[in-house]
C-alpha cells in the first residue's frame, strides 16, 4: 500500500469522526450555556455568554410557541443538525431589553 492510499483512507476514516465530535462538543456548549441564561440579563450579556444567535427577529416569527407575555424580542439559537434533529434554545426579551423568559424546544 502507497502512502497515498493510507493518507487518502486514513482521512476517509477521520473527517466523520471529527465532524461528529465537532457537532456534539458545540451543542453541548450551547446547552450548557443556556442553562447559565436568566431573566433580566441584556442581550449583550446572552450573547456573550451564547455566542451569536441562529436569528434575532420578532417574538414567535420563527417558531409558532406560546409566547410569554409582553415579548418584544426573540433570540434563538439552533442545534447543529436543526432542522434534521430539531431542538433549538429560544430567549425573549421584553420592551426594556432584558430577558423575561428561556425555552428549549423540541420541534416535531
Amino acid at each position: 500500500m502507497t502512502l497515498r492510499t493510507v493518507v487518502t483512507r486514513s482521512v476517509i476514516l477521520l473527517v466523520p469522526v471529527f465532524a461528529v465530535s465537532w457537532c456534539a462538543a458545540r451543542d453541548h456548549l450551547i446547552e450548557a450555556h443556556f442553562g447559565e441564561v436568566v431573566p433580566g440579563m441584556s442581550r449583550d450579556e446572552v450573547v456573550r455568554r451564547m455566542g451569536t444567535p441562529s436569528w434575532e427577529d420578532r417574538c414567535g416569527a420563527k417558531m409558532p410557541t406560546g409566547l410569554p407575555a409582553q415579548c418584544a424580542k426573540e433570540l434563538g439559537y439552533s442545534e447543529t443538525l436543526a432542522p434534521l434533529l430539531p431542538r433549538y434554545y429560544l430567549i425573549w426579551f421584553g420592551n426594556d431589553g432584558r430577558v423575561v423568559h428561556t425555552a428549549p424546544i423540541t420541534s416535531p
